[in-house]
């Protein structure tokens, strides 16, 4: 087991692996390992001005002479897998006299352990200023797979083994990022990007429903640098919502993330819902889209399965799925035949066809037994589809 907390002499060199069914042909897509390494670039930078003491207003911008001494740079791929090496550069005579370089490969390991082991505390001692922190975590989220996205990510470093972070990470990173925010207080608005004022720090976006614009302001540099990303897309903007008498937004205040839309297919091989862990064999593949009276929900249907689920965000949808599949599952696989109206009893007989195996386990899981923990669900594609 990995010792995240145990001190090590600095290392300037780690291996990056891609894992998972998205490299079964052993090739990976460019946007996954753009976003890996820029990610990763970011919070090196991160992790040496908050070593240096550097001092920032709201907007990071690495110097010119600390993205030279802390440049990662990247190996030829490994033949046969998924895999880079990672160096920083050797040190120079003038290097002297910034003191001894800072543990950059051990911090960005110790972050990606933080995130798995879910220990915000962690973080907290890597990063003590706030602001690098957020910065750092929302650049960690975007080097992890999104829900639905069939890869993991594994980081090693010289004495400390291999860190593997899954979708789990991607959650729990979420649940920090949100925390700042009241429950009742913050609101996320999709529109269409129509102006960026920088100098008023604010944006405005086209709300689908009735065409109206409305004004979404920010504080923080963070949210800035995201803009550079979604610039002309339809955008999701989270942040404290000012509604009028009918419950349209107005305008939107301390907004805290700006994200373009996604819509990419979702591909589940497993889903958690509370102690539960739903197994898709073979994997279920749907495509989000926005639902048609607000553009405001995203939404997933299988009619076949008798899905239909929407949520605000894709994270919250996925939760959803889960939830859906979990109360399928014991209202009509589980349920006896003479209790079900005939067409509940229809579908009840297909997920027992589509689930032998999995009937077994997920009785054993309700009834409390010590084994079969995990509640799976089987083929739940029976005509192959995926």
């Amino acid at each position: 087991m990995v010792d995240a907390d145990k001190p090590l002499n600095p290392v300037s060199s780690a291996e990056l692996r891609v894992v998972g069914a998205e490299t079964d042909d052993h090739t990976v897509s460019a946007d996954i390992l753009l976003r890996i390494l820029n990610g990763l670039q970011r919070m090196a930078y991160l992790f040496a001005a908050a070593d240096e003491n550097v001092v920032f207003k709201e907007r990071f911008k690495p110097s010119g002479e600390l993205r030279q001494r802390y440049a990662i740079r990247c190996g030829a791929l490994r033949a046969g897998s998924v895999a880079l090496t990672l160096s920083l550069p050797a040190p120079q005579p003038m290097m002297d006299l910034f003191g001894t370089p800072q543990d950059v490969m051990g911090s960005l390991f110790d972050l990606y352990a933080a995130a798995q082991a879910a220990s915000f505390e962690r973080t907290q001692t890597l990063l003590p200023d706030p602001r690098l922190r957020s910065r750092a975590l929302y650049e960690l989220q975007e080097t992890l797979p999104k829900q639905g996205e069939r890869w993991s990510l594994g980081l090693t470093v010289e004495g400390r083994g291999e860190i593997i972070s899954s979708t789990e990470s991607t959650r729990t990173i979420s649940e920090w990022l949100a925390k700042p925010q009241a429950p009742d207080a913050a609101m996320t608005v999709t529109g269409e990007l129509q102006r960026v004022y920088y100098d008023q720090r604010k944006i405005a976006i086209r709300y689908p429903f009735d065409g109206r614009i409305i004004d979404c302001s920010y504080t923080g540099g963070s949210v800035e640098d995201m803009l550079y990303e979604v610039q002309h897309e339809l955008v999701q903007v989270t942040g404290t919502c000012v509604l009028d008498s009918e419950g349209v937004p107005l305008r939107l205040t301390d907004v805290t993330s700006i994200h373009a839309v996604d819509l990419s297919p979702m591909t589940f091989e497993r889903l958690r819902y509370d102690d539960r862990s739903l197994i898709l064999t073979p994997p279920l593949t749907l495509t989000p889209h926005l639902d048609d009276e607000s553009s405001q929900l995203y939404v997933m249907m299988d009619e076949p399965l008798g899905v239909h689920v929407y949520a605000q965000t894709r994270d919250q949808l996925v939760e959803e799925l889960a939830g859906q599949l979990s109360f399928l599952w014991d209202a009509y696989a589980l349920e006896a035949p003479e209790r079900l109206t005939e067409p509940a009893r229809r579908l009840a007989e297909e997920l027992r066809v589509w689930c032998q195996i999995a009937l077994l386990i997920g009785v054993n899981a309700v009834v409390g037994l010590d084994e079969g923990n995990d509640l799976s669900l089987g083929s739940l594609c029976g005509d192959g589809r995926m």
